[in-house]
């Protein structure tokens, strides 16, 4: 879903387990989440309740994100059903290192890996079959923000799952994709 040059990637469970049925990404680029539990969950100030991870080829300004009124009411409740109000922490808009799940996933002709670096970064992008072998490796010096490396079908070893490792100096993760021919 893009809004304003700003794709909203995935939305991840920080104290709050939230699943895809929770929320809604809208078409005039909002989010809408509704979490309800069978037990209360004791959030302290400062805890992070979920994580919403986004994608720009532009800097995100603070002012990207509101938190609105305007379907449901913006809140949480106590033990005692006292509301509280949620805020929205801003500080978590800065750029850190990641690397996303390829998309499509599965493939079978190309897939995209895509990755974000906080600053210009050597770096190696290596792909592994299940038994730990090195199918394919990428090296180059890659840009401050959003980078993307083109993986062919053709250059793996048929069907199956694949393993595929960013590192750099300062930066190492692993994600897995699977190829059907």
């Amino acid at each position: 879903m893009y809004y304003n040059d700003i794709e909203i990637v995935d939305v991840d469970s920080g104290i709050l387990d939230i699943s895809s049925d929770m929320y809604n990404l809208t078409e005039d680029g909002g989010l809408k989440i509704s979490w309800v539990g069978e037990q209360a969950i004791n959030a302290q100030e400062g805890e992070v309740l979920f994580y919403l991870t986004v994608r720009s080829d532009f800097d995100i300004q603070n002012n990207a994100f509101t938190v609105n009124n305007e379907v449901f009411n913006s809140e949480m409740y106590t033990d005692n059903l006292d509301v509280l109000n949620i805020n929205l922490d801003r500080q978590a808009l800065n750029l850190e290192n990641r690397l996303y799940q390829n998309a499509p996933n599965p493939f079978n002709g190309v897939t995209s890996l895509e990755f974000e670096f906080v600053e210009k970064s050597d770096a190696s992008l290596t792909i592994y079959d299940p038994s730990g072998k090195v199918v394919k490796v990428y090296r180059n010096t890659y840009d401050k923000g959003l980078n993307r490396v083109m993986v062919n079908a053709n250059d793996l070893n048929g069907n199956g799952i694949y393993y595929y490792q960013l590192n750099s100096e300062y930066f190492s993760s692993t994600k897995k994709m699977i190829l059907i021919k």
